[in-house]
């Protein structure tokens, strides 16, 4: 007869030595708390690290706020010091100004609008929790920001923009005829025209905008600091190069167009991102309505 007592004992007792494997492979991380889009990991070691918004540092935040080489994080006997490297407008730690400091636990460092803390986790919860912030702000298919969140960082961004009195737009675009690349190619190759039109946008956004997919195949840019006559010159842009691209499915060569919708917020302007959201959506119908394949602008 089998011992299955002492079996279950041998496995538990083999998990539990497991599990403190894990536990000693515990490394201290430098986590972005806010803002929520860029919330990411970065672990830290013997080696100095150089924060700012050069092309060759360690780890790049990309705000006008931040210098070039803004400060350095360095861990010396298992604390992290942070040293302000004269940038123009300050590192601080807990709303205070420093110009070299050791940085605790329970301690915010903040470099532009970017506010971090210090963590000590194991590689595994670190992947894990990432994971998790995947699924809660990412569209599946695109890897763009869900609905959901691209909502809740709109009004957050509003917010900002609104106080410091900037101009800003939000673009809305649809795929032309997208129910007939799925009637005669199928849904395979209408997801693929999905992902490749949300590469392109992708690529052509600048770190501080938010782009997401709003719908089947609709997505919605919102593009902070950007005047009309920039961002008329972007959607062009963006409307020329879908226009001349060629997606490959399959023994199918597939030309697809998309029809953008902009609305543009002066300064004094004071809407609602609801509003603001209809108010594109409007735009982009009227692109539809006059032919497609267009960009149709207004600014409120």
């Amino acid at each position: 007869m089998k011992d299955t007592k002492g079996t279950y004992k041998t496995a538990i007792a083999s998990t539990l030595r497991r599990y403190n494997d894990l536990r000693k492979e515990h490394s201290l991380y430098l986590r972005i708390i806010y803002p929520q889009i860029h919330c990411k990991c970065y672990e830290l070691n013997d080696k100095p690290l150089i924060i700012g918004r050069g092309g060759d540092v360690d780890i790049q935040l990309n705000d006008d706020l931040i210098s070039r080489n803004h400060c350095k994080i360095n861990v010396i006997n298992d604390q992290l010091t942070v040293e302000d490297l004269g940038s123009t407008n300050g590192t601080l730690i807990d709303g205070k100004p420093i110009s070299f400091q050791v940085l605790q636990f329970d301690e915010r460092l903040q470099v532009g609008p970017y506010v971090m803390k210090i963590e000590h986790k194991a590689p595994y919860e670190v992947q894990y929790e990432q994971n998790l912030f995947t699924a809660a702000t990412t569209d599946g298919l695109t890897g763009l920001l869900n609905r959901g969140c691209f909502n809740d960082l709109s009004v957050q961004q509003l917010k900002v923009c609104s106080s410091e009195q900037q101009h800003f737009s939000l673009v809305m675009f649809d795929i032309d005829h997208f129910k007939q690349i799925n009637d005669s190619f199928g849904h395979p190759a209408g997801d693929l025209v999905i992902k490749t039109i949300a590469s392109v946008l992708n690529k052509n956004k600048r770190c501080n905008d938010l782009i997401g997919r709003y719908g089947g195949e609709e997505f919605i840019m919102l593009l902070p600091k950007t005047s009309s006559q920039e961002v008329a010159a972007f959607c062009e842009r963006i409307r020329s190069n879908i226009e001349n691209l060629i997606i490959s499915y399959d023994e199918h060569q597939i030309s697809v167009t998309i029809s953008i919708g902009v609305i543009s917020l002066t300064t004094g302007s004071e809407k609602t991102m609801e509003s603001l959201i209809e108010m594109s959506d409007q735009c982009l119908y009227q692109a539809k309505k006059q032919g497609r394949n267009q960009v149709v602008q207004n600014m409120v």
